[in-house]
């Protein structure tokens, strides 16, 4: 919920009907209570009610915080003194050794049969052309690497 409030003004809650803000500081807000609506300390929330119980301080309560989990595995010592490895830094030192990245031999198959049957799907493959005197007017031929196609012109 957003509020728009300056020093000395007094704003209503949106969604709460007869809720005012009457000051806001740094982690409290003061509300003023509507008619018949008394406030009660809930100090572990961070309500705090004021002389008359008819307007509450809101803070944000500071709570302590919670400690990480611990790990089921020691820390090995010897993973922590050594850098983490750069991958671009192996592959450089790969390049200038002549040797090529690892490759899996199975990924490798599969990715040379599916570029052959690629190549055989598309080896008839001739993009259409459309001669200037097939072009009906109001339309226009616009020339792709796939083909030629007509598009009304605007």
């Amino acid at each position: 919920m957003k509020l728009r409030w300056q020093p000395g003004d007094v704003v209503d809650v949106p969604g709460f009907e007869g809720y005012q803000v009457s000051s806001i500081r740094p982690r409290e807000v003061r509300l003023v209570y509507p008619e018949g609506v008394e406030c009660s300390d809930v100090l572990e929330s961070g309500v705090r009610c004021m002389a008359g119980n008819q307007s509450a301080i809101l803070s944000l309560v500071r709570r302590n915080a919670k400690s990480p989990p611990k790990s089921s595995k020691p820390l090995q010592k010897a993973a922590l003194a050594q850098p983490a490895a750069n991958p671009f830094q192996a592959a450089l030192e790969r390049a200038r050794a002549g040797k090529s990245a690892p490759v899996d031999e199975e990924v490798a198959r599969k990715q040379a049969k599916e570029l052959a049957e690629r190549r055989e799907k598309y080896r008839d493959f001739k993009p259409k052309k459309i001669n200037p005197d097939e072009v009906p007017p109001g339309m226009k031929v616009v020339h792709t690497p796939f083909g030629d196609r007509l598009v009304p012109e605007k």
